[in-house]
Order: C-alpha cells, then structure tokens, then sequence
C-alpha cells in the first residue's frame, strides 16, 4: 500500500522541482522569461499603432498594447473570410507609424503572414532578434490589391 502512495507523491516532486526551474507554462517558461524580442522591445519605444501575430505574450511580458495583425478567416473556420485585411490597410493611412511585431518564424495559416502582408504593404524591418521580427508598415503608392482570391 505504502508504494502506492509513494509514486504519486515522488512524481508530484519531480514535477513541482521542473515547474519551478523552467516555469508553470504559457508565458512563465524560461522561452519567454529569456525572450530576445522581449528583451530588445523592453529597450525600445513603439510609438505607434503596433499589429502582431501573438499580442498576448507584448502585453503580458513587454507591456505593450497590440492588435491582432490580420487574419484570413474567423477563429476555427477556415470557410468563413474577415475584413481584416482591408481595416489594417486602412489603417497605414491614420498618419500614425504602424509596426508589425511578428513572433516566431512565419508560418502560412490563419494570419497572413509578413510575406503576405508584403503585397499589400511596405515593411521594412526595424528590429530583429533570434525569436522575432520588428517591422514598420506603410502604405504602397500604387495602392494595394486586396482581391482576396489572390490569398
């Protein structure tokens, strides 16, 4: 009986001493904690409007408020287009500096990646680190085509 007992309580140890060495999850994990995007936004200042593909972690660990950059369809439906697209276009003309945070290696799916946001927009990067892109956004001469079946 006493074996039974002891297993859980040992790996409820083992999994207490990990947690507190690498952290709880999420945003606490020592990724996040030793972030070199977060450490270089920290020295910074975005003054601006500021889009990114995970506003959560800016917010949480660097304090800035940011926007979802834009997404090509609803959360969870792929069938289901947004406007967003148009909006953040609209937006490069408010006469504010626009930046795109973007963090993490570009991946095609739910959000257009910076690549995609190229063709609508001019980025130009600001600041880069191992974990993530800084860029600034403006808006084309020609004007954008945001024909969505080009995406």
């Amino acid at each position: 009986f006493a074996v039974w007992l002891f297993l859980p309580l040992r790996r409820t140890a083992m999994m207490i001493t990990t947690r507190m060495a690498s952290g709880a999850g999420g945003y606490s994990t020592e990724r996040w904690r030793t972030s070199d995007l977060i450490s270089k936004l920290l020295q910074t200042s975005l003054r601006g409007q500021v889009y990114s593909n995970d506003p959560a972690v800016l917010y949480l660990l660097g304090g800035i408020n940011a926007q979802w950059s834009p997404r090509k369809y609803a959360l969870g439906s792929p069938n289901t287009p947004v406007d967003e697209l148009p909006r953040f276009v609209k937006s490069l003309d408010t006469g504010l500096r626009t930046y795109l945070v973007w963090v993490g290696k570009p991946v095609p799916g739910r959000q257009f990646t910076p690549q995609e946001l190229s063709r609508v927009c001019r980025l130009q990067p600001y600041m880069h680190a191992l974990d993530g892109t800084v860029y600034i956004c403006a808006a084309t001469q020609a004007g954008p085509s945001l024909n969505s079946g080009e995406w």
